[in-house]
């Protein structure tokens, strides 16, 4: 199984170890806000957070994939270039080890400890500060807020984590088949990546305290649990898409759809969302307020016949052209009968995009001084924005 099977899972958890940021990898299709954390498979993102987003991928599960989960993927390539670091700094020849230094000998030749730690902080260090200062934030705001996270509840995240990475493949399969492959998954995404189990594992606690401190927060009135119910129950519509970034290309797509080729087949070979592209640009179904799907798109969906197609609609920087696939009528399911449903279903799709916006929080606000000369330079390279009496002197 590939790495890039997973890429549009570990996101928002992984983000920061890579040189993605979560908010980058949560910007889904016209700019929106997507939840990093989902409950479906994204063959290819980017991820990031991401979820856990910009590197290893947003979660895949076991549930079918959601539609705003399904617009994320056509965002990685830019937000991965947009996170480069510039031009190269020259590198500078090594000073020679002292003996209390080295800590191998290649061919007679001593390796310092400090040549290593530069090369690891150069690389990596960036990333792994980032975990270790929400961490630390996350943590205090638990404690000011009289929350206790047990060890149950990181194990209940990290055994999420490894039922996300497993997808829907194995959905068959007992829990403990699934937890297998999910750890095996997990060992192949982290070696590609050069993620240390530990690390991941700061990332789960982290995760699990952002997680313990929205659900004691989030509190949902009548309307939006309504507004939710119809979202879940009430009349659908599944559509095929095909997304792309410039007029050329919707004009190059156009001009094959009028020569007879056929929707999904182009939706493969050129759409810009390459998770949608390998479903031949299927989309889940979604309502009419679906908050996870723009509005344009939206509207037109629900104003098109069955099998019809739109000209090209256009939500931000891309170009869209959609065919409608079915109407799925309202379910006819009374909203008191599943309102402890729809409210977890409400909680589960508000706690991700909260624990972007939560990361992003306590991240802006640490009063960060790093005093390494070689971490500082690559952190500033990374947060140009972060103020320099933060960065240390």
């Amino acid at each position: 199984m590939t790495s890039s099977r997973h890429d549009g899972y570990i996101g928002f958890w992984l983000a920061t170890l890579s040189r993605l940021r979560p908010r980058e990898i949560a910007q889904g299709i016209g700019g929106m806000c997507l939840p990093a954390l989902g409950r479906s498979e994204r063959a290819v993102y980017w991820f990031t957070l991401v979820a856990m987003c910009g590197v290893l991928g947003c979660p895949t599960g076991s549930k079918s994939q959601s539609v705003g989960e399904a617009w994320q993927s056509s965002q990685a390539s830019a937000a991965e270039s947009a996170s480069g670091t510039g031009a190269s700094t020259p590198a500078t020849p090594p000073k020679p080890a002292s003996p209390d230094d080295v800590i191998a000998v290649v061919d007679g030749e001593p390796i310092g400890r400090s040549r290593v730690v530069d090369l690891l902080l150069e690389g990596h260090g960036v990333g792994v500060l980032e975990q270790l200062i929400v961490l630390h934030k996350a943590e205090r705001l638990a404690a000011e807020k009289g929350l206790t996270v047990t060890q149950a509840d990181i194990d209940r995240e990290y055994r999420q984590s490894l039922m996300n990475l497993v997808g829907e493949s194995a959905l068959g399969e007992g829990s403990q088949l699934r937890a297998d492959a999910g750890e095996a998954i997990l060992r192949e995404v982290l070696s590609s990546r050069n993620i240390s189990r530990r690390e991941f594992m700061i990332v789960t606690r982290r995760n699990a305290i952002l997680r313990k401190i929205l659900g004691a927060e989030l509190r949902f009135d009548e309307k939006q649990l309504r507004e939710e119910h119809d979202r879940l129950y009430g009349e659908r519509v599944e559509i095929r898409h095909i997304q792309l970034a410039s007029r050329a290309e919707l004009d190059r797509v156009v001009q094959q759809r009028k020569a007879g080729v056929d929707f999904g087949q182009l939706a493969m070979q050129y759409s810009a969302n390459r998770n949608t592209g390998q479903r031949q640009g299927l989309l889940p179904p979604f309502s009419a307020n679906d908050p996870d799907v723009p509005e344009l798109l939206r509207r037109k969906a629900f104003a098109l016949e069955v099998g019809a197609e739109s000209d090209a609609l256009r939500v931000n920087d891309w170009y869209h052209l959609i065919k409608v696939v079915r109407r799925i009528p309202a379910d006819g399911v009374g909203f008191e009968s599943v309102r402890a449903d729809v409210e977890r279903s409400l909680r589960e799709r508000m706690t991700e995009p909260g624990m972007l916006d939560l990361y992003a929080k306590l991240f802006g606000e640490a009063d960060v001084e790093i005093r390494d000369p070689t971490l500082r330079r690559e952190f500033a390279k990374k947060h140009p924005d972060r103020r320099a009496s933060k960065q240390g002197r």
